[in-house]
């Protein structure tokens, strides 16, 4: 043991560590040391460590620095800032552009034209053509882009989706990708939910394209059907599968179809129609035969799909045209108006119960995968409700078709009639 004083340190043996403080003790003086600090050590109450309250102004720049590293570690960030980078270098190039008369602007799409032959890509003129589709724009319908809008048009081009609301302004974005695009010289489509808009939008935004010397066409349903001429037009994209068919053979088809009980479907025949697959020929086919028929040869001989539109077009005319063949057998049938209606309402019911509840399950399935689908950046409500819709629409046209199929094939059969109610 070891003690010291001002001017020098005591050792005392061990044997007397044990004794009291009163008794003398014998030391032995040793050389003389500086003095050393003696750390003081205070024995008391535990105390308990409270820390003081963290200000409001520190919790905010802790949030901002946890919000810009969250932004530095996305993706989007760097996207978005690549973005603002185009907008910029449009930003700087409108002056000039403003300084430009009217032909002179006009003329820049030429030049766009030539500096692309030369080889230059269409990334090389990119924020030039921008600047110039605003300034177009700004003229001829006095609407300026917004610097978001630029970056929509930027990613329409990049061949991505842009997601704008109602009055944002989607319909101008759309001038700036158009535009660019179709200084290659390749078409350009711009597709729109109705006819009405395809049209409004042909007239409005085809100003700027007209303006920078494009050419702007509109591509619209007919208000009436032509079946000869659908058939032709058929018959020409998907070559020779409907050769031969013509109009009044088709139409004798139809209108015969309701005296039909029940045939294989290697019996049933038109002129120069090929057979259909193997897969198929064990399908008994009634009333509806050709439609079901023609969609089945359409798409085994057309997988990749491209001519499905013109099918479904085909289709859905041959479906309205069977509602019209079943009016035409309830007013030859004689029957009372009540007993047609019963019959009628029978069909239905049953038809609409299968279909409804499939409709319930697809609906469950739907609730589902719309909360996992809009986690964190869509309103799941907003989903439910469009997704809702579609499929209840396409359960009203499944129920329809259903339903008019099962009537004509009750008329044309009455001893068929117990199918309908099993």
């Amino acid at each position: 043991m070891a003690f010291a004083t001002s001017s020098s340190v005591f050792l005392l043996p061990p044997q007397l560590l044990g004794r009291r403080q009163s008794t003398r003790l014998p030391c032995i003086k040793t050389t003389s040391f500086p003095p050393l600090p003696l750390p003081s050590l205070t024995i008391g109450r535990r105390r308990r460590f409270t820390p003081s309250p963290i200000s409001s102004s520190l919790k905010e720049k802790i949030g901002g620095i946890r919000k810009t590293w969250s932004d530095l570690s996305s993706l989007n960030y760097w996207v978005v800032k690549d973005y603002y980078r185009l907008v910029s270098s449009v930003n700087s190039l409108e002056p000039h552009i403003q300084k430009l008369s009217d032909e002179q602007l006009s003329a820049k799409t030429g030049e766009f034209r030539q500096r692309l032959i030369q080889g230059a890509t269409l990334a090389d003129i990119q924020a030039e053509a921008f600047a110039v589709v605003r300034e177009a724009a700004k003229r001829k319908l006095g609407m300026r882009h917004f610097d978001v809008q630029i970056i929509g048009g930027a990613v329409l081009h990049d061949g991505s989706i842009a997601e704008m609301k109602t009055g944002e302004g989607k319909t101008l974005v759309s001038t700036l990708a158009a535009y660019l695009n179709a200084l290659s010289g390749e078409g350009v489509h711009v597709v729109t939910v109705n006819d009405y808009l395809a049209q409004r939008d042909a007239e409005w935004m085809g100003r700027v394209h007209r303006f920078l010397g494009l050419s702007v066409g509109l591509i619209q349903h007919p208000s009436s059907w032509s079946l000869g001429k659908l058939l032709k037009e058929f018959n020409v994209i998907s070559g020779k599968l409907l050769n031969g068919v013509t109009e009044e053979h088709l139409l004798q088809s139809l209108t015969q179809v309701h005296g039909l009980s029940s045939i294989d479907i290697d019996e049933f025949h038109l002129p120069s129609l090929p057979k259909p697959p193997n897969a198929f020929r064990g399908i008994r086919m009634k009333s509806s035969s050709l439609k079901r028929w023609l969609t089945i040869c359409s798409d085994d001989s057309m997988k990749d799909g491209k001519f499905r539109p013109t099918v479904n077009l085909l289709c859905k005319y041959l479906g309205d045209f069977l509602i019209a063949s079943y009016l035409d057998v309830i007013q030859e049938s004689g029957y009372d108006s009540a007993y047609v209606k019963e019959i009628e309402r029978a069909v239905l019911v049953k038809t609409l119960d299968c279909f409804w509840r499939d409709h319930l399950v697809n609906m469950n399935r739907l609730s589902s995968a719309v909360n996992v689908r809009s986690f964190g950046h869509r309103n799941p409500l907003e989903e439910y409700k469009i997704d809702g819709c579609r499929f209840f629409i396409s359960m009203l046209s499944a129920t329809r078709r259903v339903t008019v199929e099962s009537l004509l094939r009750y008329w044309s059969s009455p001893m068929e009639s117990q199918e309908l109610f099993v």
